[in-house]
Parts: structure tokens; sequence; C-alpha cells
């Protein structure tokens, strides 16, 4: 991680071309910039540079922020994003030049947390309305509250798809024939969010206009 780190520094600050562009790929390879192939590399990248992915995610952001790509990578806030306010405040504090990156993941963690908070709540109302209407003899026992509040609590929106929570988290939260339109709205709201993630960490530009300006 160290002698990543320190060649994504180096090779951006004196345009070592070659070397830049194989970094900056091996970068975007760890944290895609579409949600599908996000998906894949963490599933892939279980461990990154003989470390747990989630031990590299800060890491990794400082140091692109100081090589001044942090811009190409709103995934690499996202990931980022997994800790709590305070190991990030404990990782960045200490340096002030540091103080906007740190303020802005924080900022970009509200907000995306906010976002995913809808949609559970929209998970609940929909699948509560199906329960009610079509489940009846089966609503004591499968309205687990803090269970939701948990696995939309990781804000991970990997496993917020449908086919997770539909198959392992909450496999009878609807009936048959509400589960395809219900995983539509799940899909289209992740989505959503994901599209959402350059506004919530100040990007003020579309994934479309970061993927076109991804440096060669």
């Amino acid at each position: 991680l160290g002698q990543f780190t320190a060649l994504l520094r180096l090779s951006c600050k004196y345009d070592f071309c070659v070397i830049r562009k194989d970094v900056l790929g091996h970068l975007s390879r760890l944290y895609p910039n579409f949600l599908d192939e996000y998906g894949d590399a963490a599933k892939e990248y279980d461990e990154v540079f003989g470390k747990l992915r989630s031990k590299c995610h800060l890491p990794l952001l400082k140091a692109a922020v100081e090589a001044s790509v942090d811009d190409h990578f709103p995934s690499l806030y996202y990931a980022a994003s997994r800790s709590s306010a305070l190991p990030i405040l404990n990782f960045f504090l200490e340096s002030p030049s540091h103080h906007p990156t740190m303020r802005r993941l924080i900022g970009g963690q509200e907000r995306l947390g906010k976002s995913v908070r809808a949609f559970m709540g929209s998970f609940i109302m929909l699948t509560e309305g199906c329960i009610s209407q079509h489940m009846t003899q089966y609503k004591p026992a499968i309205f687990h509250g803090e269970e939701i509040a948990e696995v939309f609590g990781t804000h991970r929106l990997v496993e917020l798809s449908a086919e997770t929570l539909f198959s392992e988290s909450f496999p009878h939260r609807t009936c048959d024939a509400c589960r395809e339109n219900i995983g539509e709205y799940i899909e289209e709201e992740r989505n959503r969010i994901w599209g959402a993630l350059p506004s919530f960490y100040g990007f003020n530009k579309t994934w479309d206009e970061i993927r076109t300006e991804f440096p060669t």
C-alpha cells in the first residue's frame, strides 16, 4: 500500500506518464465508476496490497488528494464513507491541509446516509403494503425493524440490491406477485443514489463528465 501511494503521488507530481497510467488504471479497477462494476470489484478485491480492502480506502483517498486525482474518483469517496466519523477525524485531523477532504468526506457521508434512509423508508412502506394486503397470515413474524435498519445502515449499495434483499436479508417480505415491481423500484433507487454520488461529495460534475475527463 505504501509503495502504491508513493507511486501515485510521484507519477502525478512529475508527470511520469507510463507509471501514472498504470497506477490510475489500477485504482480505477479497484474503484470503478459504474455501480455493477464497483460491486464486482468489491467482491473480487477483498484484500488489497495485502490488507483488508476496507483498511485501504482512507490511505488511498489521501494519496489521491495529494496527487490531485481525487476528482476522478467519487467511488473512492463513497468507499471511504464506510468509515464512521471518528476514524475519519482521526485520520485527517492532524494535517490541516487535509481538512477540506475531511469535511468533504463527512458531508458526503451525511448526504449519502440521508438518501439511503429515505430508500429504507420506501422499502418498508412498499413491503408492508404487500404484507398487509397479500400476506396477512405472516405479518406478526416478519417485520424486523431493527434488522432492516442494520441492513440499510451499512450504506453499501452493493448489498441493497433486490436480489440480495429478497434472497438473503428479507426473503419473506413480499409475495411473488409484488416482488418483481418492488424489485424494479429497488434497482431504480440504488442507481439513482449511485448517480447522485458526485453531487453528495461536492464534485459539481455528473458521472458522464467525470468518466469523459478521466486521464489517459
